[in-house]
Parts: structure tokens; sequence; C-alpha cells
């Protein structure tokens, strides 16, 4: 089993027999990688077990890479409404090719400055289309203060008792729903942060050298500076149509 290393020594090569050689990278200048053994400098061979979020990393290797800038927060979508608006929400992510899982990625990592980023940047259209089916829900007091009544229509969804949303388009364009889809969003990162904390502080006590207590420690630093840029950034109604 080889080490992983962020600057790896080597690397797989795929041979057209599907013969699999390990191959030198001679361009690494990671000198941790240098051993000496009896006089003898050596280069350990490293590989990269690719980028990956630290949940990824606990669960499959047993550990977190130190300064790990891939790092992303899994963000379940919860369906909630009826039992038909929810089969109308699960057709739309099938039909639209979303995942009900979204990767809320590290916000000063490549692409996301931390210093620069704005919601639309962060959130992803299909992402933000994923939210606002979340928040859409026919039995909340709060969706219809913040949209108006919803109600399924299969296979549409009916807002305000006059809008029939039937695209991504409309739905985004909805008054009010990116608002509350960002705000449903921020609650729940909110709620994880404070749970991850308080797990954290417990196993500070009982565990101070476990790797789950780095894990947890690096997640709630993760869900705070989400939740610093979105916070920052939150859409403005006046910006829609």
């Amino acid at each position: 089993m080889f080490n992983h290393c962020s600057t790896p020594s080597a690397r797989w090569s795929v041979g057209p027999d599907g013969s699999i050689q390990a191959l030198l990278c001679h361009n690494t200048t990671n000198a941790d990688l240098d051993v000496e053994v009896h006089g003898h400098w050596y280069t350990e061979m490293c590989f990269s077990y690719g980028d990956k979020s630290n949940t990824e990393w606990v669960y499959e290797h047993g550990f977190i890479p130190k300064n790990n800038t891939h790092d992303s927060w899994p963000y379940f979508v919860d369906l909630a409404g009826s039992p038909e608006l929810v089969s109308i929400k699960q057709m739309w992510i099938h039909e639209l090719e979303l995942s009900p899982r979204i990767m809320l990625r590290q916000p000063d990592s490549e692409g996301i400055p931390a210093s620069t980023t704005n919601n639309t940047a962060y959130f992803l259209r299909e992402m933000m289309v994923t939210l606002c089916l979340e928040a859409l829900d026919d039995s909340s007091d709060l969706c219809k203060a913040a949209v108006g009544a919803v109600a399924p229509s299969f296979p549409y969804i009916q807002v305000h008792g006059h809008d029939l949303i039937d695209d991504d388009d409309k739905l985004l364009a909805v008054r009010g729903l990116p608002e509350l889809a960002t705000d449903t969003c921020l609650s729940k990162l909110r709620a994880s942060a404070h749970a991850m904390a308080a797990n954290a502080e417990l196993l500070r006590l009982s565990d101070p050298a476990s790797v789950i207590l780095g894990y947890l420690i690096s997640e709630c630093k993760l869900l705070r500076q989400i939740i610093h840029v979105i916070t920052n950034n939150m859409p403005r109604d006046t910006d829609r149509l």
C-alpha cells in the first residue's frame, strides 16, 4: 500500500495490454519524500489518492490530509411537502438530471475566492434549482408567507394560485423563492455546524487524539466559511424579475 501525497513522486500507467506500471514523476520537488538509508538518498514512492472532501478521506482512508484544498460539504436536499408534491419534485430532479446531494465547495478553493465570491457564483444554476425545489412546501406557513400558497398540479407546481411552474427558468423567477431557498439551506448548515461543534467538545474530553475529532473540527471550520460567504451575498428580491 503506497502512501498518499498531494505532490506525488509516482503515478500509475496502464499499458495497451492492460498491464499496470508505477512510473516516477521526475519533476517532483517535495523534499519530505527524500529519505536517507545507509548514506544513500532515496525518494519514497507516493501516489495521489485524488482530490476528495474530508468526509471521503475519513470514510475511505481513515485520515485527513493536511491543508486539503478540495474539501466540500455534502448537502442533502430534503423534499418536504405532501406526497403528490414530493413525487413532482422527484420527477423534476430526474428529468433535469439534478442531484439530491449538493457538494458545497470550500469558499477559498480554486475558482471561488472568498474575497470575491457572490451567491450566484457560489451556487451553480442547477444547485439553485434544486434548492428552490426543496424550499417549495405546500404544508409550510413559512413558504406560504414567502412566495404564496403552493399546490401540486401534476406534472406542474402551482404557486400563489396563478403561477404554474413548468420549467426551471420559471421556477427561478418566482419572487421570493431564491431567498427562501437560501434561508432554508443556511438554517440546515447552521444546525449541522452546531451539532458537529457539540460533538467535537464531547470527543475532545474523551479522545483528544481521535481522527474523528480532527474531522469534526475541520468541517465546523468549513461550514462557518460557507455560511459566511452565503450570508454576506444573499440574493435580493429587488434583483429579480
